[in-house]
């Protein structure tokens, strides 16, 4: 198994909650900004706060929050009890946090009720609870943990691989993998778009209605908010060890391919046997119809869709890394867009924000790109016979680092990050300039 540095699950939990509420007291700032560095304004702070809603926010902090309260708790439980006793302490700790939070909730609904003027909105605030029983059901865990498998028995984040040459067992191998990355895929949209639903949109519903905003600029800055909330999530309940045991697993279901032809009767096959593991390039029949091995070996069952699909997004090992890269510069891009047409300082303020979080993604993205660069050539000849050897492997990654792919790359990101920086200080000193100007003008009123 590749072993390389991951964010633990209490500084991501931490750093997590902390960018939610950051976008959140953004959103604030969008929605309820003054005019206060006018002359003739009566407004001596940055936001109308007390047309804020404190209830409301109360409400969002407290879904914002459940998940970094139960891993501060379940810290707590792994040092105080065995770790025999660890899962059932775990199981009773999340029944009663999931009292109490839902008590904390209809509290809150209580208070606000009063001031809601449209009776939807308060439909509204309960909007993901509702979505959640959709996608997992009766299940608290997922509510709670975003690193929970649907593997039984085995460590939360650490993928069942075997590297067995049974058929049987790498196509039910498969299966497992495959449903624990939905589960996961799953969790990360989940988690993601709730947070960005109670960080961005929750706030927009329970404004006064003489309070007016710019309904697209808030709604762009939520989009650009839940994707990098989608992104932090995803890369870490699919870490890069997890997609390595991805590819691996896939190298050992191989792919059929389908053969056009008319006439069969003088092509040398074999009749396909789901108990055979076939070698690449052979010719089978199956169901009345020719396909040729192209994997290293093939366990994949012919014409079966999942295994194909399988194959197609794990066949590489950076794939997924790649789209995921892609879709960061892509957003970059639009980011540098969006700032220079940016006029106003809240609009300067939440973009640096978002940008700031981009490069931190754009730049792990590009480390584990060159880690798996490093580790294509290995992957293809070795994952027939057996798993790599972790120690070897990792001695490759810190070897050959002058090569034009990596210096090209470490180019990319020296310049995005000089950019990044002035873009921030260039938001920062608008930002002191129009302080000092209010400042002043304090003074000689």
């Amino acid at each position: 198994m590749l072993n390389m540095p991951t964010t633990s699950r209490f500084v991501f939990e931490l750093g997590f909650l902390m960018f939610c509420l950051i976008v959140m007291g953004l959103q604030l700032i969008n929605i309820y900004k003054t005019v206060w560095w006018l002359e003739n304004s009566f407004q001596t702070y940055t936001m109308h706060f007390y047309l804020i809603n404190t209830n409301v926010l109360y409400f969002c902090i407290v879904l914002l929050s459940q998940r970094f309260v139960y891993c501060v708790l379940c810290s707590f439980i792994r040092k105080i009890f065995d770790p025999s006793y660890c899962c059932i302490v775990e199981r009773i700790l999340r029944i009663l946090l999931l009292g109490v939070l839902f008590a904390s909730l209809i509290y809150l609904a209580v208070l606000i009720f009063p001031s809601s003027q449209y009776y939807h909105n308060m439909v509204a605030l309960f909007y993901p609870i509702i979505m959640y029983f959709i996608f997992f059901g009766l299940k608290i865990e997922p509510f709670f943990d975003i690193q929970t498998s649907v593997i039984k028995n085995l460590t939360p984040g650490k993928p069942y691989h075997c590297c067995s040459t049974i058929p049987a067992n790498i196509r039910e191998e498969i299966s497992l993998l495959k449903y624990d990355f939905n589960n996961k895929l799953k969790l990360a949209i989940f988690h993601s778009l709730t947070s960005g639903y109670y960080a961005t949109i929750v706030p927009c519903l329970f404004t006064p209605n003489f309070v007016f905003y710019d309904c697209m600029w808030v709604s762009v800055f939520g989009l650009l908010a839940t994707y990098m909330m989608f992104a932090l999530v995803f890369i870490q309940v699919c870490p890069v060890s997890y997609l390595y045991i991805l590819h691996q697993a896939t190298m050992h279901l191989g792919k059929w391919t389908k053969i056009e032809c008319r006439s069969s009767l003088h092509i040398p096959s074999h009749v396909w046997n789901e108990n055979t593991l076939w070698p690449q390039g052979v010719l089978v029949k199956f169901n009345k119809e020719y396909y040729r091995g192209e994997g290293v070996c093939n366990a994949a069952e012919p014409n079966n869709v999942t295994h194909k699909k399988f194959w197609f997004v794990f066949k590489k090992t950076d794939f997924i890394l790649n789209v995921l890269l892609v879709a960061q510069l892509g957003l970059f891009v639009i980011q540098m867009v969006v700032f220079i047409k940016c006029k106003e300082w809240h609009r300067f303020l939440c973009i640096i924000i978002i940008m700031l979080a981009n490069y931190y993604l754009i730049f792990y993205l590009t480390r584990i790109y060159f880690a798996f660069g490093k580790c294509k050539k290995p992957l293809h000849v070795s994952s027939y016979e057996s798993c790599m050897d972790t120690n070897k492997l990792n001695s490759m990654l810190l070897n050959n680092a002058n090569t034009p792919r990596r210096k090209i790359f470490l180019a990319t990101n020296v310049f995005i990050f000089i950019v990044v920086a002035i873009l921030t200080v260039y938001s920062l000193s608008l930002c002191i300039i129009m302080f000092a100007n209010t400042i002043n003008v304090l003074i000689m009123s």
